[in-house]
């Protein structure tokens, strides 16, 4: 399993590319890049996006021999990025700015081109394409909404949160949306453009914050800061809380499902390591050391 790890680093230990092996519990970092807080980045067909802040960049990489090779870079016209996802449908790299209230588009085809950048206020935190690809959805944590554009980022409709709830990360499946809120610690079923249940994501309470969410058949599982778990939700019916399981860190910023889908890959930027924790009995089967890691993409040779 070869990861490509991000940071909030601004040194040349800010972008990596790690194989990892499983059986052996072995890990070697292959290649390193200096970047500037490059703390999201998603991997499409293997090619790797992401940015570089002061002045602001978006990136494309592709990897050769295990090292990172520059592909094209574009410069942004805000201070920082938040979140980025691919729409393959029609080759254009979407992104959210929580500072800069703003989000963007971009055409990659092998070259970034037409550059589209709109100002929506607020503190955009995350992209959500949906299942059909014709629509864009935008996370605005500070707004409580999920505002819905068509592909040319033109505003279509609004779909409203709890008030102070704070909306961070979603998954759009084919007929309903799952949030998961920072503030208050909720995970939000939407169906219609309407909130249909809701249900606490901590058992305790404690000071904490939703962080992001992993969608495995009938399981959601939501990662929370403060109390530094995991929550397994069933949402087979109405939501019910399950268990939940130690995210082995501090301060989770984003976690990925391994390609088998067997491993819960989290990243825990306040300890500094690289949890890989096993989904079916939640324990930890290895911590890799990692300063300041936020952002994580498998990549497939």
């Amino acid at each position: 399993m070869k990861l490509v790890i991000s940071s909030y680093n601004t040194n040349n230990n800010a972008l990596s590319l790690i194989d990892i092996n499983m059986q052996k519990k072995e890990y070697k970092i292959l290649d390193n890049i200096e970047l500037i807080e490059p703390s999201f980045v998603i991997s499409v067909n293997n090619i790797i996006f992401t940015y570089t802040k002061r002045p602001l960049e978006l990136l494309a990489f592709t990897i050769n021999n295990n090292k990172f090779v520059l592909i094209d870079r574009i410069s942004v016209p805000l201070e920082t990025m938040t979140h980025l996802a691919f729409n393959e449908f029609n080759n254009t790299l979407y992104g959210a700015s929580y500072k800069d209230g703003a989000i963007i588009s971009v055409k990659f085809n092998n070259k970034f081109s037409n550059l589209k950048v709109i100002k929506e206020g607020g503190k955009c935190h995350e992209v959500l394409i949906s299942p059909n690809n014709l629509e864009i959805g935008i996370i605005n944590i500070e707004k409580d909404q999920i505002n819905i554009y068509n592909l040319d980022l033109k505003l279509q409709r609004i779909i409203n949160l709890p008030l102070n709830s704070g909306p961070r990360h979603g998954l759009w499946c084919e007929n309903e949306m799952f949030v998961c809120s920072e503030y208050s610690n909720e995970l939000f079923r939407i169906k219609d453009d309407y909130v249909i249940d809701k249900i606490k994501t901590i058992k305790e309470d404690v000071k904490s914050n939703c962080a992001t969410l992993l969608l495995d058949n009938n399981y959601i599982y939501v990662s929370n800061r403060g109390e530094e778990t995991i929550a397994k939700i069933d949402i087979s019916n109405k939501l019910k809380y399950i268990t939940s399981f130690s995210v082995y860190g501090k301060h989770s910023r984003h976690m990925i499902f391994s390609s088998d889908k067997k491993y819960i890959i989290s990243l825990n930027k306040n300890s500094n390591n690289i949890a890989i924790i096993n989904k079916d009995n939640f324990n930890l089967e290895m911590s890799i050391p990692y300063d300041n890691c936020s952002g994580v993409a498998i990549y497939e040779d």
